[in-house]
């Protein structure tokens, strides 16, 4: 009797302990013996799956908001983030995390997945919760009267016109530059070759003629010699390309062997995954181009030239386990740095509405206002961002690269990127 009492005994004193370690992690840390005001931030992540490598580069959202705790960068404010895995079905489940984010109380959203953000943005004016993303905006994303997304370029019909635009710039034949374009299946490409279309046709048939679309899978890519062949044999100038991963390791490698660039084609990649590529397949990209919006970390002595790239590099090398490679780990998840400036931007925003409505009356709607407020945030990673409920995005100017070796050589900085799809949207 007296040793079944002494396990009832200590059973209950087990509970008790159990129900008091739950209860004491059920306090919300701002409650916690702390003043601050807690801001939830939701992120939805591809760490597995086709789309892994983007995560590892998404990382850097999560990075930059341990940064921003540590130094206090704002004032009275700790932001807590939750993140769940999308990889296995990213769409879908991106859409399952987004209501367990609103169930949670998030205030902001951070993503990088566009057909994702394209389904959410309808919601979110009603859940008051304003979403920064990386990716190009679209008119799906377009909120009216004020936007409750704010992404990285003006449209993806402008900015991957950049790279058409620089080379009619620099054409000097005495004929019509004839441009095509290979790509995955995703909708940046159509949307991509929308623009380059009209800007094409704006030109004129003297100017730049369209010879052609090729079109590769987004997954399962072996070979992609006929699309190449086909846009070298209506010979084709430029080939602008968009990919990523897998996709984008087989092109640059076919390229490559086939001898488009020797043939006289050059070609122009305007996508952001193009670094891990250029580690990944050695000097096969060799002459490529590239078109992106802030600085990469691949370019040649960018610690010294962009002083602010060691931050981000310290960061890395304290937060990821990338074999204490140091600027080569960077360099071969370059997504990493585009991550970094995506989560400053939110952070910044969340800075600006405490400013203007004091830290403990922050709210979804008050961190709309003030991301529509940033004036001239200067990173150094590009060019100083300002954005406005005319303005949800924070690239407006472009460089152009041309890679050597496992480097890339900036070629031209400071190119205006064009607002006209966008303008239009708002405007109609």
């Amino acid at each position: 009797m007296r040793k079944r009492l002494k396990k009832i005994s200590f059973g209950l004193v087990a509970v008790g302990l159990s129900l008091t370690l739950l209860l004491t992690a059920a306090i919300p840390v701002s409650q916690a013996g702390s003043d601050e005001k807690v801001v939830k931030v939701g992120l939805a992540i591809a760490l597995s799956g086709a789309l892994a490598n983007t995560g590892q580069g998404a990382l850097a959202l999560k990075d930059y908001i341990d940064y921003a705790n540590e130094r206090h960068i704002i004032p009275g404010v700790r932001l807590d983030l939750r993140w769940i895995d999308v990889g296995r079905a990213p769409i879908v489940d991106a859409m399952t995390a987004h209501k367990r984010f609103v169930e949670w109380g998030e205030m902001i959203e951070l993503g990088y997945l566009l057909d994702t953000n394209e389904i959410l943005a309808p919601k979110l004016p009603k859940e008051e919760i304003p979403f920064v993303s990386v990716v190009p905006y679209t008119q799906h994303l377009l909120n009216k009267p004020v936007p409750w997304t704010f992404g990285g370029f003006s449209s993806a019909q402008d900015y991957f016109s950049v790279g058409v635009k620089w080379f009619v710039g620099n054409w000097s034949e005495e004929r019509p530059a004839k441009i095509g374009f290979i790509g995955y299946d995703q909708a940046p490409v159509h949307r991509g070759v929308e623009g380059m279309k009209a800007l094409i046709q704006d030109y004129g048939p003297n100017v730049a003629e369209f010879v052609g679309l090729e079109v590769v899978p987004f997954l399962g890519v072996l070979d992609t010699s006929v699309e190449w062949l086909r846009l070298a044999n209506r010979g084709a100038d430029l080939i602008m390309c968009l990919a990523c991963g897998a996709s984008e390791h087989v092109l640059i490698k076919d390229c490559a062997r086939l001898g488009i660039l020797e043939g006289g084609t050059t070609v122009i990649d305007c996508g952001e995954c193009i670094e891990d590529a250029v580690m990944v397949t050695g000097g096969s990209a060799n002459g490529w181009y590239v078109v992106k919006g802030f600085h990469s970390a691949l370019e040649r002595n960018v610690l010294e030239n962009v002083p602010e790239m060691n931050e981000v590099l310290s960061t890395a090398m304290k937060c990821r386990d990338w074999g204490g490679e140091g600027l080569r780990g960077l360099k071969t998840h370059g997504l990493y740095v585009l991550g970094w400036i995506c989560a400053s931007v939110a952070i910044e925003g969340i800075r600006v509405a405490a400013e203007k409505v004091g830290p403990e009356n922050l709210s979804g709607r008050a961190i709309r206002e003030g991301l529509a407020s940033i004036e001239n945030f200067d990173i150094g990673l590009t060019s100083p961002i300002t954005m406005s409920d005319d303005k949800p995005y924070y690239f407006d100017e472009a460089c152009v690269y041309r890679i050597e070796g496992e480097e890339m050589i900036l070629v031209e900085s400071g190119i205006p990127i064009r607002r006209k799809w966008l303008s239009t949207w708002i405007k109609g």
